[in-house]
């Protein structure tokens, strides 16, 4: 069970990824909401991201470069809004996204095995 969702974890995590960008890029007033607040949301769906990238590639070396990468890309989602309809960047939403990522990456860091 656990093969086999390791072997599935890239292509999920390329599909949080794709969801990220549909979510962060549609027209404001084609957005679903959750009934959370926004920096809640960008909190979880980063979180969520990092934690599905964490299990495809579970090394150290691996979490460095998705927590880091990861973050560029909330940056990138955010300069987006710039011209995408009825949207706008905020610094703020930039923030709670690298906040899911970066709380993520500890928790993996946390129940990692350690190297022997």
């Amino acid at each position: 069970m656990i093969t086999a969702l390791r072997r599935a974890s890239p292509y999920a995590f390329g599909c949080c990824l794709l969801l990220l960008a549909v979510l962060s890029w549609l027209p404001g007033e084609d957005l679903p909401r959750s009934g959370l607040s926004g920096k809640v949301e960008h909190v979880v769906a980063y979180a969520g991201t990092m934690l599905v990238g964490g299990l495809a590639w579970p090394s150290r070396r691996h979490a460095v470069r998705l927590t880091g990468g990861l973050t560029a890309y909330a940056a990138l989602m955010e300069l987006g809004q710039l011209v995408a309809p009825g949207r706008h960047a905020s610094i703020l939403d930039f923030i709670a996204g690298a906040v899911g990522v970066v709380t993520a990456a500890l928790l993996l860091r946390l129940v990692a095995p350690r190297p022997t």
